[in-house]
């Protein structure tokens, strides 16, 4: 569903950023009046969204909104928004259900949204339900939105105290008793959990990614800190660290954001096991919860242990996901994003990565631009940085764009990015040869990859048969 791209963390994210969720300053509780205003702020948004006024829209949203994924902050919300308006001809929003905590001056709404569209150039009006938890606080007698996440209601979640697996990055953690828990949808290709404290005193996430190349942890210390620099502006990085935890690597970055009269504090550690992080983050109401956010974090990450990798061995034959179907190469091994359509294929080398990935766009966007846009980004975060291209890229009937970059992290890494819109949804192939000079003896099988994308809606793709 297209509609999702204002909601959901998108897949822009390079590596990693850390999570600054804010968690409310005490005890939450039924507070009916608390309620009825929380109701009627969602309602009246709701007509914002409907009625097509994006400042109105805009208005809800505290100048200090961070998210921990895409629109990041109130600048990125508006680009969004605005676009939104832009490439819709009709839209409805309505909150068929709310459940509303309320703490003095700040509250968390754990909604569901009915969202209804029509594009500008179509006659269908596009339906999708989700979930999402809205935080708001008051700001001189206003209740303002300062961050949404998605989340998914029907997902188990973590026991407390009970060893949680996450078996497809190979790493399992028993998650700290005193907190209610909930999956979330993460900027990444794994599943993420996310804590409050029974108090709302206390915020903690756990997440993981595959990394497509091999990074030093001194060098993804320095990533980790651009990007947050980059994505949210109004925080300060106040430290940035390298330690051994039990026996893998761990880069640990702090950060403290301002908020309406008070600044989040923050910490996330990642652990490193090559190519695949674990990463773990407390956030604190502010700065005097740091000792308590501290405790809880060491917990977390004194239970975590290693468990047999959940892989698959590639078949000789097309992957079909969703609306498309490719064929990856023989002996890789892939793993898979239950919640999303991406695909990550290691070679049998180790040198080689492909990563596939599909996103809802709101509308059509130039391919050239937005891998120009991805491009640059990288160019920020990582050095010696060198590209040729965009250029126009033909697979079959499809038209795209593809560019191939080189940068320096450790060892230099080599980097075709394939990308076909087509429907407004991006279907995006990385594939990445580190170190650089294997790209020679990978690229038989990285064009194979690219050569193989097939759309159900390309007229080159045949009609499955009928079972019956």
């Amino acid at each position: 569903m297209r509609i999702r791209r204002l909601f959901k963390h998108g897949t822009y994210t390079v590596f990693l950023c850390c999570v600054i969720w804010p968690a409310l300053p005490s005890c939450a509780k039924d507070d009916p009046d608390c309620k009825q205003e929380l109701e009627s702020v969602l309602q009246d948004l709701a007509q914002a969204y409907s009625d097509r006024d994006a400042e109105r829209v805009l208005d809800f949203y505290s100048d200090y909104f961070n998210a921990p994924g895409p629109p990041f902050t109130k600048k990125g919300l508006r680009d969004d928004v605005e676009r939104l308006m832009r490439s819709s001809s009709r839209l409805e929003v309505t909150y068929p259900d709310a459940e509303i905590l309320c703490a003095g001056k700040l509250a968390v709404a754990n909604v569901a949204v009915e969202f209804k569209r029509r594009p500008t150039d179509e006659d269908d009006l596009e339906t999708e339900n989700s979930n999402l938890q809205i935080r708001f606080e008051q700001e001189n007698g206003q209740w303002k939105i300062d961050e949404f996440l998605p989340i998914d209601p029907h997902a188990p979640v973590p026991q407390p105290g009970v060893q949680y697996d996450i078996a497809r990055l190979g790493f399992a953690a028993a998650m700290p008793e005193g907190f209610r828990y909930y999956n979330a949808e993460s900027p990444f290709d794994s599943e993420l959990v996310v804590g409050l404290s029974k108090d709302l005193k206390i915020s903690i996430t756990l997440s993981g990614q595959d990394m497509s190349i091999l990074i030093e942890p001194d060098q993804l210390a320095d990533i980790m800190a651009n990007q947050a620099r980059l994505y949210f502006p109004n925080c300060d990085v106040t430290r940035k660290d390298v330690q051994q935890f039990q026996d893998l690597p761990g880069v640990i970055l702090e950060t403290q954001c301002p908020q309406f009269e008070r600044e989040t504090w923050a910490r996330t550690v990642v652990l490193m096991d090559k190519k695949t992080l674990l990463i773990a983050s407390v956030s604190t109401w502010d700065k005097s919860g740091r000792k308590a956010g501290e405790d809880v974090l060491r917990k977390l990450l004194k239970s975590v242990k290693r468990i047999p990798r959940e892989t698959h061995e590639t078949p000789p034959r097309p992957t079909l996901n969703e609306d498309f179907e490719i064929t990856l190469p023989e002996g890789w091994t892939t793993t898979r994003n239950d919640k999303g359509v991406r695909i990550h294929a290691r070679a049998p080398s180790q040198c080689g990565t492909i990563i596939i990935f599909t996103q809802d766009l709101l509308e059509d966007e130039d391919p050239m631009a937005l891998i120009t846009k991805h491009d640059d980004i990288v160019e920020q975060l990582t050095r010696d940085f060198s590209c040729d291209g965009p250029r126009t890229l033909r697979i079959g009937s499809l038209r795209g764009a593809q560019s191939v970059s080189e940068f320096q992290v450790g060892q230099k890494v080599k980097r075709w990015r394939a990308y076909i819109i087509n429907n407004r949804k991006l279907y995006a192939i990385i594939c990445d040869a580190q170190p650089a000079e294997k790209y020679a003896q990978l690229e038989k099988d990285f064009r194979a990859t690219v050569d193989s994308l097939r759309l159900k809606s390309d007229p080159d793709v045949p009609e499955e048969p009928d079972p019956k």
